[in-house]
């Protein structure tokens, strides 16, 4: 008799029960992606290749940077408005810490996985670094605003509790060194907008003109458009980590133990972002019967 597959969950994984439990099942459960995707491009999945590259060179020096560019390029080769600000980003990040990070970085893209009792959790944690002569996760973010607000999210942030609380054991094991908290590599998007057609301009602005003014824009914010926030590891809210976890997975087994995975419609095109199951949903399609959109416009990861 064979025994049934272990159960793992990922901080991804929680954020879609907790989002929808009938997108957790579609993703997650069958396997199920859209087969007409846009082009792997986003703004957040350049920079954090690019970062992943960059970080990873030991000598960081001018070749590097343009290695480190041509290489994302290479994995995201459409031109356009994203590509433009990434791009941007990422060399006014070199240009300001090009002479010495804030942090020293010693592992980039960390797997790891933990046992959890009844279940697994695993993940990748964007890096391994040392500040100040401590140990700490690094996480990669890119942001719209930073202010004040936004940093008051980071230190609630689930992923912070989940790698802080429970990444960082196995971390702890592999390195040999207490991890002391978690630093946000936070890097700001432009906010100007390519220049259209207007009566005296005949064609929208170019690429290389949209980059530069967006190289224009990081000059004039200055400091203000990278931040390094450093959240330290509280021991007392080990436990309540801990338990919330556990409490995800109840939410989970109860969902698998009858196979109802009930939606949260207010998640379905919230602020413009449409669930990319939601066309299975709408066709009537329930986790027992997908129904026949299931084969049209969705394919098995």
């Amino acid at each position: 008799m064979n025994k049934p597959k272990r159960v793992t969950l990922t901080y991804s994984g929680i954020k879609d029960i907790l989002t929808c439990q009938r997108r957790y099942y579609w993703s997650r459960e069958i396997g199920l992606r859209p087969i007409d995707v846009p082009a792997p491009l986003t703004y957040g999945s350049f920079v954090h290749e690019f970062l992943d590259l960059y970080l990873d060179s030991s000598s960081r020096n001018k070749q590097d940077t343009e290695k480190a560019l041509n290489q994302a390029k290479e994995r995201f080769p459409t031109e356009g408005d994203i590509f433009c600000k990434a791009t941007s980003t990422c060399k006014a990040y070199v240009e300001r810490f090009g002479g010495g990070l804030p942090f020293e970085v010693l592992d980039t893209e960390v797997k790891w996985v933990v046992d959890m009792g009844a279940f697994d959790m695993h993940g990748r944690v964007d890096g391994v670094a040392r500040k100040d002569g401590k140990l700490y996760i690094l996480e990669h973010k890119t942001a719209s605003k930073i202010d004040e607000r936004y940093i008051d999210g980071i230190w609630r942030d689930l992923q912070v509790s989940i790698y802080g609380y429970i990444a960082s054991e196995f971390l702890e094991q592999k390195y040999g060194e207490k991890i002391e908290g978690v630093i946000y590599n936070v890097l700001q998007k432009p906010t100007i907008r390519r220049l259209g057609i207007t009566k005296k301009r005949l064609a929208p602005e170019a690429d290389d003109q949209f980059h530069a003014r967006c190289m224009d824009w990081y000059e004039k914010q200055g400091d203000d458009a990278f931040h390094v926030e450093v959240v330290p590891l509280l021991s007392h809210q080990r436990e309540d980590t801990l338990r919330e976890v556990i409490e995800y997975y109840f939410l989970y087994e109860f969902a698998r133990s009858r196979n109802f995975w009930p939606r949260n419609t207010q998640n379905c095109n919230r602020i413009g972002l449409k669930c990319p199951f939601l066309s299975l949903c709408d066709s009537g399609g329930t986790p027992a019967q997908p129904g026949p959109i299931a084969e049209t416009m969705y394919e098995k990861r």
